[in-house]
């Protein structure tokens, strides 16, 4: 017969008795919060991603640049072309479609025929935002 463990046993039943596994357990799905409460928004925030401060966008970008330059130095293509879609996303969120289309093309381009498709219809839908906006229908 396996020794029991001391602690497990109590701890069980202290679960028992709280029912449940730990403040912010969801039984439903059987996932909490434990490690970070959810994300809420500052009231009068518009929808839509979290506006960054310009010090963090730039920085942002430049250790994108920095991996899209290791990417590509290594040939992986498929994390080039992830890399291009999230520098894209960062110009999206600035509004400036001219900066961020010819990252969205390159990045269709790079994944063609990759078996990516998830990943270019996503691409796609941002290419039509980027025209979408350029026409002003957006």
């Amino acid at each position: 017969m396996a020794a029991a463990v001391p602690g497990r046993a109590h701890r069980a039943e202290h679960r028992e008795r709280r029912g449940g596994r730990h403040p912010g357990h969801d039984a439903a799905s059987g996932r909490g919060n434990r490690r970070r409460p959810p994300r809420t928004r500052p009231a009068g925030t518009p929808p839509g991603p979290c506006p960054a401060r310009p010090r963090q966008v730039e920085e942002s970008r430049d250790r994108l640049g920095a991996a899209l330059r290791y990417f590509r130095a290594n040939g992986d293509t498929y994390n080039t072309a992830r890399t291009l879609t999230d520098l894209a996303e960062t110009w999206l969120d600035a509004s400036d479609t001219a900066a961020a289309r010819p990252l969205i093309e390159a990045a269709i381009t790079t994944l063609s025929g990759q078996g990516a498709e998830y990943h270019v219809a996503h691409l796609r839908g941002m290419r039509e935002c980027c025209l979408a906006e350029e026409r002003g229908t957006g």
